[in-house]
């Protein structure tokens, strides 16, 4: 149950209907019993604000103060409220409520979401529904108070929206700007040699006209790029980078000096392409890119090659939390298995092996994987023993997370992760205290926790937990989207001890 809907349920018992608190005319607060209203004025608009920022189910200040008379004069003298801007396609026909928030905001630092998103999209940028003049006049309304903007958030199916934005901010000062996030949401364009379109868009424009932008922390960036070598990333805390043409993404240098000016960074996400590399006959070097407060690194890569790489560069002493998926399903729609057996190979191999290979060696001070504690693997596949062998590898484990991996992966995987289990039995000192899976076959799971039983390791009730996607209740016995539903499977599981997260 999200924030929103607890809330709503506290607003709907204290106030069920509304002929039960006011006849629309009254400005007294109504007497009932447990009133929201004997609450201080702060705390009701502080619940208002958890309504009205929950992105999953908003509320609207509208809606709001549509309920009471005492409720309108709360919500219409309180800025923060109005501070929350959506706009998408059914509100552009209807400037005029944006207008209504930007007055009533007042001076509040606003918070910005815009979706131009078509769930029926084909694909054909010529023949997308919404084109930028239909934006053009929110736009502007939203840069003439550029000053106030502290979050900005702009979803897009096409690239001229995003390109015309970026073109259209050249000029602009965005002073009290924290949080940036632009999304061309098309994850095709990661796939290997895949060039940017459209062609003729494809030069880069600055972000902000190169301006300074003192409070901006945290950057995402999903197939949208820019002038490299005059971002206004400084200081950043956290970066990602999701679904890029390699064509566009920045060269060695450029990626240098954005983690060079940004010693804080704890956050880094990688999806698809990272800066571009030179020819592989070309050395460049080990351990390059230094981001000495790096806690958590999520990584996902279409071509292994690329992917061992471009992590030789990266010196991450302070890694924490690691994250590594292969791509090529999601970017290439395609269920054929992947081998991920070189990039895995990479970080366990042998000194011997080490010289053998055309890589690189893997550097444990620059990558110290035995002291991550949280550990993603998703849609990862390779030979059992060097899956086991690389799991043994994270020492520290606390945290293990699986996504969309085959059977005999999630066995290897669970296997090599018996080392941390046994740290509750007092062999070994690590003690891993949870293991997520998601997309995963069931029986994997009832195998690998009878045969721990079996050896002596018996898995405490609830360590193992597996999200199903909640459609009838019950989870499939097979992966196989053809495969029959059985609350038996779900019966099973939960007499196992392992613990059945629904999600939708």
């Amino acid at each position: 149950m999200t924030l929103s809907t607890r809330l709503q349920g506290l607003l709907k018992r204290v106030c069920p209907r509304k002929s039960r608190f006011t006849d629309g005319t009254s400005n007294t607060p109504p007497k009932m019993p447990h009133s929201l209203f004997s609450l201080p004025p702060e705390l009701i608009v502080l619940v208002f604000e958890l309504l009205i920022s929950d992105r999953e189910n908003p509320m609207t200040p509208t809606s709001l103060s549509a309920v009471s008379r005492f409720f309108r004069t709360l919500v219409v003298g309180s800025p923060s409220l109005w501070s929350y801007l959506l706009v998408d396609a059914p509100s552009l026909s209807h400037p005029q409520h944006l207008e209504l928030y930007l007055r009533r905001s007042a001076s509040h630092p606003l918070d910005i979401l815009i979706d131009i998103r078509d769930p029926v999209w084909n694909w054909s940028e010529e023949s997308h529904c919404f084109q930028f003049n239909e934006l053009y006049t929110a736009l502007e309304m939203l840069i003439s108070h550029c000053t106030q903007w502290k979050r900005f958030e702009m979803l897009s199916d096409t690239w001229k929206p995003i390109h015309d934005f970026l073109l259209r901010t050249q000029s602009i000062t965005v002073p009290n700007l924290e949080v940036l996030s632009l999304t061309r949401a098309n994850v095709y364009f990661a796939r290997y040699r895949q060039t940017f379109m459209p062609a003729n868009l494809a030069a880069p424009l600055s972000l902000f006209g190169g301006a300074s932008t003192p409070l901006l922390r945290s950057i995402a960036l999903a197939g949208v790029h820019m002038e490299w070598a005059q971002p206004p990333f400084h200081n950043l805390t956290t970066l990602e980078l999701r679904y890029h043409s390699l064509q566009v993404m920045p060269s060695l240098q450029q990626f240098g000096a954005i983690c060079d000016s940004c010693p804080d960074l704890r956050n880094l996400t990688i999806m698809g392409w990272g800066p571009q590399l030179p020819p592989t006959s070309s050395n460049a070097g080990s351990g390059i890119f230094v981001l000495p407060r790096l806690t958590s690194f999520s990584f996902g890569y279409v071509n292994v090659e690329y992917a061992i790489r471009l992590l030789i560069l990266f010196n991450l002493p302070s890694l924490r939390k690691l994250t590594i998926e292969n791509l090529q399903k999601l970017v290439y729609n395609d269920t054929t298995a992947t081998d991920d057996t070189p990039l895995l190979q990479w970080f366990v191999a042998s000194p011997t092996q080490a010289q053998a290979s055309p890589f690189l060696p893997y550097n444990p001070r620059a990558l110290p994987v035995p002291d991550v504690t949280h550990l993603n693997i998703n849609d990862i596949g390779a030979q059992q023993a060097i899956l086991a062998s690389f799991v043994r590898r994270f020492t520290s484990l606390t945290h293990l997370s699986c996504h969309s991996v085959s059977h005999d992966t999630i066995t290897a995987i669970l296997h090599g992760a018996q080392h941390s289990l046994a740290g509750m039995h007092g062999n070994s000192q690590g003690s891993i205290q949870e293991i997520r899976c998601r997309n995963v076959e069931p029986a994997s799971l009832l195998s690998f926790v009878h045969a721990s039983a079996q050896a002596g390791l018996p898995i405490p009730a609830g360590m193992i937990v597996l999200e199903i996607r909640d459609r009838d209740g019950m989870i499939t016995e097979s992966s196989s989207s053809t495969a029959s539903t059985s609350s038996s499977m779900t019966d099973s599981l939960i007499q196992a001890g392992i613990k059945v997260v629904r999600f939708i």
